[in-house]
């Protein structure tokens, strides 16, 4: 298993939790973040994701099995 091959297991969804920032928009995950297995690394500088409520501290994007580029189809749930 190579650890930056920059593709996705296409067997299962991947999770990806983001820490919130305030008052920011949603940029696109696709652009911005480095594939580690199923596991996506995701660059907080480039990547600024709303808060809806104080008390939600990150967001969850569970993206199913071969996903295109950006957020189309994206379950996203505050947590």
């Amino acid at each position: 298993m190579s650890s930056s091959s920059g593709r996705l297991d296409c067997s299962r969804p991947l999770t990806i939790r983001v820490n919130l920032r305030p008052r920011n928009l949603v940029s696109d995950v696709a652009d911005n973040a480095e594939y580690i297995g199923n596991r996506l690394d995701v660059s907080l500088d480039r990547l600024k994701v709303a808060s809806p409520d104080a008390s939600c501290r990150s967001k969850e994007f569970i993206l199913g099995p071969c996903w295109g580029r950006g957020t189309n189809g994206w379950d996203q749930r505050f947590v």
